[in-house]
């Protein structure tokens, strides 16, 4: 929000100081409000200070900028103002910090006069003495071009109004817009929070810059870091854009994270790691490591949720630095990439990966056993669109909380997904799985899809095998392919309202197949053909033939 916008709420038009002609004398009056006891929430405006029939004000909670909406005004102008903020948070006297703007003399928006030497609005006549409204009225207002004719009989040319607002702009920018930690908030949903330039301590050994926000409320919503590093060494400059989307209730626990690499400059990554979040129970963590170069940090955050108050969360959060006894190696930490740039296009090579959501990291994890990613969807990400090759993604026993969606693979070779417990299929538990408009083989292993409502989606597909996989939990479809070629083997659906919907001239093979409280069984609609081998499900309806599908 710009100085203009917020001024604008608050009735004040900075350009209707001079227009074609008149000015007054217009005062700031900045003010520190007394705290006095912790939590306060409730200040007291020192009297005379403020008049709310002619005077307008801006407030600012520790260096915040709040709406008008996030507070209310009591009194008058003989016995004093009360300022009351009532979503203030709860925190010591010393961290509760209310300082006021006061605008004296201002032209109010809408606003507008006319006269024979005045443009229309240019100022607000209330707002001047008697015997200079006289003059404007009866057209005999001189126009002047300077600052220093002391004449009250005279007028101020429009020239000489851009001057003063020039003047303006500059000062509440640097007086209350260049804080060392600078937060805007908008809407309580989306806050803004910009660091000090960061500055390291050597060229010797890593070191760790860390974000840290005191976790007092339940956190859930996008943190995302804008970084630059500009400075000495200029094969180390560059930026990165980050985002964490992160889950954690105020006890400390964190239930979800992820991470995406949105941007960064190669430079950038020679020189800079990115961590995952740590949240324990009193503070989230945003860790980036600096691997050598001294060069400074520029640290832009912000936050945005759809849950609670987003400046509530990140108010307090502040930038720690801390040396490390060595440099980092790039085994260590590995060199990062965004999406964009680490993503090959073709397969060069076969490839095994591995996943685990207990262990596993989207940020320093590499995919392999030792270091493996942390959710299945950035593992099939970082495959190419074309696979020539057999790649083997190993998923870690563990519960994955995620829709993962495989779409657009084709190519000569083979994806694999499967658990590294083939011994028992329900120790690794996906929510659900979409496999879209692929025309490379694919095969999923040993696995069960628990969510709430389809189980496997198969739209569009080549030639997908699925074996030893369970379908069970209360939903619409345990299997449900639509125009594709699906093989079905050793599986098991329950408790779903439709067990197997073939749709859409798709040709499916059950084998093996078992389950139970299902309330229809079999449906094949639209020219599907589905063929059953050894299939011994039980359901309310039974199956079902509809709209030329056939089931044999």
């Amino acid at each position: 929000m710009d100085i203009g916008s917020i001024l604008r709420n608050h009735g004040i038009d900075i350009a209707k100081v001079g227009g074609d002609g008149g000015t007054v004398n217009t005062t700031i009056l900045p003010t520190a409000l007394q705290t006095t006891t912790d939590n306060q929430k409730v200040w007291d405006i020192p009297q005379g200070r403020f008049d709310n029939e002619s005077d307008s004000m801006i407030v600012f909670h520790n260096t915040v900028y709040l709406e008008p909406t996030s507070y209310t005004l009591t009194g008058d102008a003989a016995t004093g103002y009360t300022l009351t903020i009532p979503d203030a948070p709860d925190v010591t006297k010393e961290d509760n910090n209310v300082n006021i703007l006061v605008f004296k003399n201002f032209a109010e928006v809408g606003s507008l006069i006319s006269g024979t030497q005045l443009t229309d609005g240019s100022i607000a006549l209330s707002k001047l003495g008697q015997d200079i409204q006289d003059f404007i009225k009866n057209g005999q207002a001189e126009i002047v071009d300077n600052l220093t004719t002391a004449d009250k009989t005279k007028v101020l040319s429009a020239s000489q109004g851009v001057v003063i607002k020039e003047e303006l702009d500059k000062t509440l920018k640097n007086n209350f817009f260049n804080k060392d930690n600078m937060y805007f908030n908008l809407n309580n949903t989306f806050a803004v929070k910009q660091f000090n330039s960061h500055v390291f301590e050597n060229d010797t050994t890593s070191e760790l810059c860390e974000v840290v926000i005191p976790l007092s409320l339940t956190v859930t919503g996008i943190f995302k870091f804008t970084m630059v590093s500009s400075y000495a060494n200029s094969d180390a400059t560059g930026g990165a854009e980050i985002l964490f989307h992160v889950g954690a209730t105020e006890q400390g626990r964190l239930y979800h994270q992820t991470v995406d690499i949105v941007s960064m400059t190669t430079t950038f990554a020679d020189n800079f790691y990115i961590k995952d979040a740590i949240v324990d129970t009193n503070y989230i963590k945003f860790g980036i490591i600096k691997r050598q170069r001294k060069n400074h940090l520029s640290v832009q955050m912000s936050y945005q949720t759809v849950i609670g108050n987003a400046w509530n969360v990140i108010a307090n959060a502040n930038v720690y630095n801390y040396p490390m006894s060595n440099v980092i190696t790039l085994t260590e930490y590995p060199k990062q990439y965004s999406i964009a740039q680490s993503t090959p296009r073709t397969t060069n090579r076969n490839m095994d990966i591995f996943v685990s959501s207990e262990t596993g990291s989207d940020v320093s994890g590499i995919g392999t056993k030792g270091k493996p990613y942390r959710t299945i969807q950035f593992a099939i990400d970082k495959l190419p669109q074309i696979i020539d090759h057999s790649i083997t993604v190993y998923l870690e026993e563990g519960f994955y909380s995620e829709s993962a969606v495989i779409n657009g693979k084709v190519g000569r070779g083979r994806l694999n997904i499967t658990s590294v417990n083939t011994g028992n299929r329900r120790a690794t538990n996906i929510s659900r799985v979409y496999v879209l408009n692929c025309q490379v083989k694919i095969g999923m292993y040993y696995l069960s899809l628990t969510g709430s409502s389809e189980g496997l989606v198969i739209d569009n597909c080549h030639y997908i095998t699925v074996t030893g996989v369970d379908m069970y939990g209360a939903g619409s479809i345990g299997l449900y392919p639509k125009s594709s070629t699906v093989f079905l083997n050793s599986s098991g659906i329950w408790d779903k309202k439709t067990a197997v919907y073939a749709d859409e001239l798709s040709r499916v093979l059950l084998n093996s197949i078992v389950g139970k409280s299902n309330t229809n069984g079999i449906t094949s609609a639209y020219g599907a053909e589905v063929i059953k081998s050894s299939v011994s499900m039980t359901s309310t309806n039974g199956d079902s033939q509809t709209t030329g599908g056939i089931i044999r």
